[in-house]
């Protein structure tokens, strides 16, 4: 029985061996970004919002990729509209209604994304699926995720589509409803993952 139990052993602790850890955090040259689109007489504009605090983990096993794991918590209340097309006073409303009613962050101050499964697509591009909680609310999501290296780092690019509807938030409309907002939202990211040191 030992005989037979041995190389299996061997076989899982190359396989965790080959994965290495990483932590993804704010830094110069990365973003994550959501953009809302309006419709209506206002069609083609959009809301622009950054997160400016999110932390997230990944192990990555370069030898099967579809073993790789990440998960990424992101800070509601850090999001910032960007919009550049509006007055102040109009971006301080949309500010407030974006945090304290579509997205209620004081009783839901996280989103959070875990993969469940990762598919190579090849050339450094994946497909990553999982639950994004959102309001307290998880739903299956699917991000296109393009990898790249750089030195000992490695930065993800990528984007996925989510139905704020699924989540119980109401697309807002104006103007006796002359003016509305797609149920789609965009996330789109730019980000680097950094090796954990030690038992960081």
């Amino acid at each position: 029985m030992r005989s037979r139990l041995l190389p299996v052993g061997l076989i899982l602790s190359t396989a965790l061996s080959a994965a290495v850890g990483y932590r993804i955090e704010p830094a110069e040259g990365a973003r994550l970004a959501l953009e809302v689109h309006k419709t209506g007489f206002l069609r083609g504009k959009k809301h622009l919002f950054v997160y400016h605090r999110y932390r997230g983990d990944l192990r990555y096993d370069p030898e099967r990729p579809e073993a790789s794991h990440v998960r990424l918590v992101i800070e509601a209340a850090s999001a910032e509209c960007l919009d550049q097309w509006v007055k102040p006073k109009q971006l301080k409303d949309i500010q407030e209604y974006a945090l304290n009613k579509a997205m209620q962050v004081r009783r839901f101050p996280e989103l959070i994304f875990e993969s469940e499964r990762i598919e190579a697509l090849g050339d450094g591009k994946y497909r990553v699926t999982g639950p994004l909680r959102v309001r307290g609310v998880a739903r299956p999501v699917t991000v296109e995720v393009e990898m790249r290296p750089e030195g000992e780092k490695l930065r993800f690019t990528g984007k996925a589509v989510v139905d704020m509807k699924a989540y119980g938030i109401k697309p807002p409309k104006a103007a006796l409803g002359m003016v509305g907002t797609k149920k789609e939202m965009d996330f789109s990211f730019d980000l680097i993952a950094v090796p954990k040191t030690g038992g960081s």
